[in-house]
């Protein structure tokens, strides 16, 4: 079954963070330890955030641009690195970070601006999105496991792909997206095909983490818990 934890970021994961203030916000690439108690903070990494001027500066949010960064591994020095390691964006742009690899294991992206606007993947708030692609079938509890505020569950039951190949297609190219608002994920249920997505959105002003432990699969019930809960954080 697959392993889900915005807490570990791997392959089939991927981390959006909307940077709506201008700065310059310098991040880490972090190598994560099996306890995920302790991690080793790699190269620093850059983004430029610019004002919106003129036309752009009345822009709609539809119009805001995605950027991906690919997490690398270098297996000689023994650390991730960013791809590209220095962007510039607009005010009101997506970056997202992907590892395509699998080389090196779990990761997580943290940093912060000179403003003092902070982001970690660990820690999912306002304007960031964590999604999974789910690999194998199964039923898939979540739960928030952030500080005193989690408990809040939800289900993702994924189905497998069947002959029709069109319809599969077609389903993947609509992930199912769940918005933590009002202290619940809605919907609480969603359903996607194998190798379909979810994308996890935060629309109340709080800090969550999503776990997702794997149930059962046909003719077996899987015992395995993934993650731990996390205790309270100052903010």
């Amino acid at each position: 079954m697959d392993r889900i934890d915005n807490c570990k970021l791997d392959k089939s994961d991927a981390y959006l963070r909307c940077f709506a203030r201008p700065g310059v916000y310098r991040y880490r690439i972090n190598y994560l330890s099996e306890g995920m108690e302790e991690f080793q903070a790699g190269l620093e990494y850059e983004i430029v955030v610019e004002a919106c001027k003129g036309k752009e500066s009345t822009r709609k949010p539809e119009e805001a641009k995605q950027h991906d960064i690919q997490v690398v591994y270098d297996a000689k020095l023994r650390y991730f690195h960013a791809k590209p390691a220095h962007l510039e964006i607009m005010a009101g742009d997506l970056v997202l970070w992907h590892k395509p690899g699998k080389e090196g294991g779990a990761f997580s992206v943290s940093g912060s601006s000179e403003n003092g606007d902070t982001f970690d993947s660990r820690r999912l708030g306002y304007a960031t999105v964590y999604m999974h692609t789910f690999l194998q079938s199964g039923t898939y509890n979540y739960t928030n496991t952030y500080g005193r505020g989690g408990g809040q569950s939800g289900t993702v039951k994924v189905t497998q792909t069947g002959k029709d190949r069109v319809k599969w297609l077609e389903r993947l190219k609509k992930p199912a997206v769940v918005n933590y608002v009002k202290g619940a994920f809605t919907p609480s249920k969603v359903e996607v095909v194998e190798c379909g997505a979810v994308m996890w959105t935060v629309q109340d002003d709080v800090n969550i983490s999503v776990v997702v432990k794997p149930t059962r699969r046909p003719g077996k019930i899987v015992k395995v818990a993934i993650g731990r809960a996390k205790p309270a954080k100052s903010q």
